[in-house]
This record gives structure tokens, C-alpha cells and sequence, in this order.
């Protein structure tokens, strides 16, 4: 059985996301999601994000078809994160790890690739939306408007 695994953070879920995990499952028989927590997207993003909690992405992705099973990408700190997703390489034992186009040069999972033998391939989903380019459109699109 070819085993997949994507993470992220897959806040603001949209058509990206929709695309990459469905470009991701016609790869593989079993697809894990792997999801940053709130601190660590805080961390990485900002105070401002994520936009919507931990406990409602983890629902959202849930509920998609394509996905097998969700985890939490355990840690705060990249350090951390890191570890957490060896963690979980080492237990789900990935077939593929699947990237988006924007993460081609993958700290965290390009260090470990030799040791768990899984093969990292970059997705080109053909839809390039990301979270950072809705909430500018929003912004821009509501600015001095009441919502």
C-alpha cells in the first residue's frame, strides 16, 4: 500500500488546499495530514493567524474525502516542529511526503529522507491560491467598509 503525507496549516481552507490534497490522494491509497497548531503558525505567521482555530481546521480536514487520517504536528518552536514531524514520519512510515510548489525546499523534511527512505515530491496543483492572498484581497477589498 502506497502510504502519503501532507502538513501544513490549511488555514482560510480554499481551492489550494482542495487541489493539493486531491492532487496528493491520486498518488497514493492512504493520505495522513499532518496540522500546525495555532502556536506555531503564530510563531511563523504572526499574531494575526491563524484565522481559524486548531480545533475547526482539524473538522474541515476531516471531512475530506481524500484524507485518511489528520494529526497534530506536535511543537512551538521550528526546532520542535521538526522533531514532531519525524515523530510522525517514523510512525505513519510515508511512502511519498507531498509539497506544495511554494515549500519546494523543505527544512523539515529533506534532512530526514535517507533515514525513513520515503520520496518527496513537489505537487504543481495548477491552483496557486494561498491564505496570505485572500486575506490581502480582503483587506484591500474592505478597507474603510463596514462588514
Amino acid at each position: 500500500m502506497k502510504k502519503g503525507l501532507i502538513s501544513g496549516s490549511f488555514d482560510l481552507y480554499h481551492v489550494g488546499h482542495v487541489s493539493f490534497i486531491h492532487a496528493a490522494r491520486q498518488q497514493c491509497d492512504w493520505l495522513t495530514c499532518a496540522v500546525s497548531t495555532d502556536e506555531h503558525i503564530r510563531a511563523v505567521k504572526g499574531s494575526c493567524r491563524p484565522i481559524i482555530p486548531l480545533e475547526h481546521r482539524l473538522a474541515i480536514l476531516k471531512a475530506n474525502r481524500y484524507i485518511d487520517r489528520t494529526v497534530i504536528i506536535p511543537g512551538e518552536t521550528d526546532e520542535a516542529v521538526r522533531e514532531g514531524l519525524e515523530r510522525i514520519v517514523q510512525k505513519e512510515q510515508p511512502t511519498f511526503v507531498f509539497c506544495g510548489a511554494d515549500r519546494t525546499a523543505d527544512k523539515n523534511f529533506l534532512p530526514i529522507q535517507d533515514k525513513y527512505g520515503f520520496t518527496y515530491e513537489v505537487l504543481e496543483s495548477g491552483m496557486s491560491e494561498r491564505t496570505s492572498g485572500i486575506i490581502e484581497r480582503i483587506l484591500t477589498l474592505y478597507q474603510g467598509e463596514r462588514i
